[in-house]
């Protein structure tokens, strides 16, 4: 389910949509530190050794937007490696976000 989210800064989009507008959106999936023989974690440096999973790039449509709605760009990560990028100026928390923030299901049944 949702949540879990991290804020970058900065992103820059042009000030008028255009049809056919796109952004490359590229992350980092997985990754584990190092252990040894023994299953400790394997220190270098004083830091932990990490290595990374594989690298995702996908190339996504922007949707239509208005100057006020410039305020924040969201990335949303979906299952089976899809994004969605879309720019708004209310947070994914909000009750009027669309799409609407993923919440996990409450088991109602007795």
């Amino acid at each position: 389910m949702g949540g879990g989210g991290k804020e970058v800064c900065c992103v820059i989009v042009p000030g008028k949509w255009w049809p056919g507008l796109t952004v490359k959106i590229s992350w980092l999936q997985g990754g584990h530190f190092q252990r040894d023989a023994s299953g400790n974690v394997v220190m270098k440096n004083g830091d932990k050794v990490f290595i990374e999973g594989s690298w995702k790039t996908r190339t996504v449509t922007i949707p239509e937007y208005q100057a006020k709605e410039m305020q924040h760009v969201d990335i949303h990560f979906l299952p089976n490696d899809q994004v969605l990028v879309k720019l708004s100026d209310i947070f994914p928390e909000h009750p009027d976000y669309r799409p609407a923030y993923p919440r996990e299901m409450q088991n109602t049944s007795q």
